[in-house]
């Protein structure tokens, strides 16, 4: 059928022809992809969670928030300050705060969902849509044909820096990029676009910008990095300087509204930047890609996993597998390469070649050493390699570029065989837990608190555990129970907040933990025997 369905593409059929082979193709590749990236799920009936107990239940915890936030539970009634690292303020800003992700997650809790189901429900969600709107843009604003727009569509998807990246879902939901860029072609070049409907595509072109903001910091901010590149094409400034001539206002008042909604943003996250300070350097240095981490694809890649003895003397390993798979990689350079002189593939050179320039470091030598000297707050994103889920934008569309060309030379096999390898290369072993057993050991906190305490601390004696896992078991259990817990997990802790590693092993652990313990509640000038060790 495939083969069938490419060969009618590269012909002059009408849309009647292949109406239903299109449908067919559409749902097969959109379900593909989906069991491509959340097999665990959906093969286990989801009695089994992804990725991993740590960055995949706080995100979890982070929907919950905002959900009970929106119904105004009493201690979710701060959208800044969860219930955590009890009774500090501002925590939420210690992360990303997911709330333009809360959408896809909402609906699932409000028809009755459990929060586990419900955020699984949220991958699948969030998976269908990046592909749908990837779809949606390769076909109609860049005109590419079905097959190819299909092809790059489950390449941005479901590509395997996104699968690799599958335990850090705060990286999940990109659509709002799509948006803002199909947007952005509407107002700057958009064929028989009106004045009426330019007004409205700049309105959603900020309004996608802010939101890929409030869904994820680092999506959002690699964005706002690649549209101000492609202002330095002399085709996009004249383009835009004609726009801003003709809708002035609608520019200003839709850009003072995307201000409004990211302000709330700028505030807590500088405020949490001075009580916690920036990032160490070394730290953020220790993640900037090298030129290996660019053919790096996760130890479990189906292809290339026996490959994994060539990568892991990459500092940071597990964070750098930003691979697309040697082919594929070949084969997206070569589709913009090719087509550069269509105004969107040279968009797409300039800004992926500028974010590897920028982004890569060669034995040590990485432009991002000055950039961190010059603009110190860019140490907030610490794990500079995962622009390699932003590049997956560029990549998707010069897979697109070059299998159109190849269909509009009638070469159809070759069509069939490269897009079956470029999905074979984004295929890997994805992990997960089982949710029963997460439900168990939650349960196991839960029946510890006394409900009538004003919060609790959790500590585990003779934990086999990591310390994390505990601490996101007690997160879940205030869940639960509705009581704050002194707990926590993030991407940072509060000034003065010791209660990190709360396995007690030894005399020495139960002494330190006690003494953290005292030094918190003193500070905090909370009542300690108001609490549940």
């Amino acid at each position: 059928m495939t083969a069938t369905f490419l060969a009618s593409e590269g012909r002059d059929f009408g849309p009647q022809a292949y109406a239903w082979r299109k449908a067919l193709f559409l749902i097969a590749c959109w379900a593909g992809g989906l069991l491509l990236a959340h097999y665990p799920t959906i093969l286990s009936g989801f009695a089994r969670m992804q990725n991993d107990l740590g960055d995949s239940r706080f995100v979890n915890y982070l929907l919950e928030h905002s959900y009970r936030w929106l119904l105004r539970e009493p201690r979710h009634a701060s959208l800044w300050s969860p219930p955590f690292f009890y009774p500090a303020r501002n925590t939420a800003a210690y992360s990303e705060i997911m709330i333009g992700a809360g959408p896809f997650y909402w609906p699932w809790r409000l028809v009755g969902f459990r929060l586990e189901t419900a955020f699984q429900l949220w991958m699948i969600t969030v998976s269908s849509i990046n592909f749908w709107a990837a779809y949606f843009w390769l076909r109609r604003g860049l005109a590419l044909r079905v097959s190819s727009s299909t092809l790059g569509a489950m390449l941005f998807a479901f590509g395997a820096p996104r699968l690799s990246q599958m335990s850090h879902l705060q990286l999940l939901v990109h659509c709002y990029t799509i948006l803002a860029l199909h947007a952005a072609m509407r107002v700057l070049g958009g064929p028989g676009v009106g004045n009426t409907a330019r007004d409205i595509w700049i309105v959603v072109f900020f309004a996608s910008v802010a939101a890929q903001f409030l869904a994820g910091m680092y999506l959002g901010w690699f964005l706002s990095i690649g549209l101000f590149w492609g202002l330095l094409l002399p085709g996009s400034r004249r383009t835009l300087l004609g726009a801003l001539r003709g809708h002035g206002a609608s520019f200003v008042v839709a850009a003072i509204f995307a201000a409004l909604i990211l302000a709330p943003l700028a505030i807590n996250y500088h405020r949490a930047a001075q009580e916690v300070g920036f990032r160490d350097p070394a730290e953020v240095l220790s993640m900037v890609p090298t030129w290996r981490s660019w053919l790096n694809l996760a130890p479990q890649s189906w292809l290339y996993g026996s490959l994994r003895q060539w990568f892991q003397s990459i500092p940071m390993e597990h964070e750098q597998r930003n691979g697309l798979g040697f082919a594929t990689t070949a084969v997206c350079a070569l589709g913009l390469v090719w087509e550069r002189d269509r105004p969107v593939a040279r968009f797409m050179l300039l800004t992926a070649g500028t974010a590897l320039l920028l982004s890569t470091s060669f034995e040590g030598l990485t432009a991002w050493r000055l950039i961190l000297r010059w603009f110190p707050a860019v140490g907030a994103f610490r794990a500079v390699s995962r622009i390699s889920i932003a590049l997956l934008v560029p990549a998707a569309v010069g897979l697109a570029l070059f299998c159109d060309r190849l269909l509009t030379r009638r070469a159809v096999w070759p069509a069939v065989i490269l897009g079956l390898v470029c999905v074979l290369e984004q295929g890997q072993v994805m992990p997960a837990f089982s949710k029963r057993r997460n439900r168990a050991d939650v349960a196991a906190v839960t029946h510890r608190i006394d409900p009538r305490c004003n919060a609790f601390l959790f500590t585990q004696l003779r934990g086999h555990r990591e310390w994390w896992e505990y601490a996101l078991d007690a997160m879940w259990a205030s869940l639960e129970t509705g009581v704050p817990t002194l707990n926590g997990y993030s991407g940072n802790a509060p000034s003065g907040w010791a209660l990190a590693k709360i396995n007690i092993r030894t005399q020495e652990d139960d002494e330190r933990v006690a003494q953290a313990l005292a030094a918190w509640t003193k500070a905090q000038h909370l009542d300690a025997g108001t609490y549940v060790g």
